[in-house]
């Protein structure tokens, strides 16, 4: 269980890692890193708003993700259903993140 655990704490370290500078609205518009749409390019304003509410989500995904995985293994779960429990919720919340943009960046572009 400790390559699995190990894999899952360290994919929530990396989307922390890469939405805190998100958050604090330090990455200027580029084609590389944070929310790439069209939209998200339509202005300097839209760019920094949607990146901003991604990341915060983002953030709160890899927190959760770090928080089930002791939690999980707590609960006495063994090898495969922890790492199909915890691919679920990487999975969904990827899946939330992206939709709840989405959703949010038609709020910031009246077109």
């Amino acid at each position: 269980m400790l390559l699995p655990s190990l894999l899952f704490i360290g994919t929530g370290l990396l989307y922390i890692a890469l939405a805190v500078p998100l958050v604090r609205r330090k990455v200027k518009p580029n084609h590389f890193y944070g929310f790439r749409t069209e939209e998200a390019f339509s202005s300097d304003e839209v760019w920094y708003a949607i990146n901003e509410y991604s990341a915060r989500l983002m953030l709160r995904v890899g927190v959760v993700l770090i928080a089930a995985v002791p939690a999980l293994a707590a609960a006495g779960l063994e090898e495969v259903p922890f790492t199909l429990v915890m691919t679920g919720l990487l999975l969904g919340g990827t899946v939330f993140m992206v939709v709840r943009s989405m959703l949010h960046l038609k709020t910031l572009v009246k077109t």
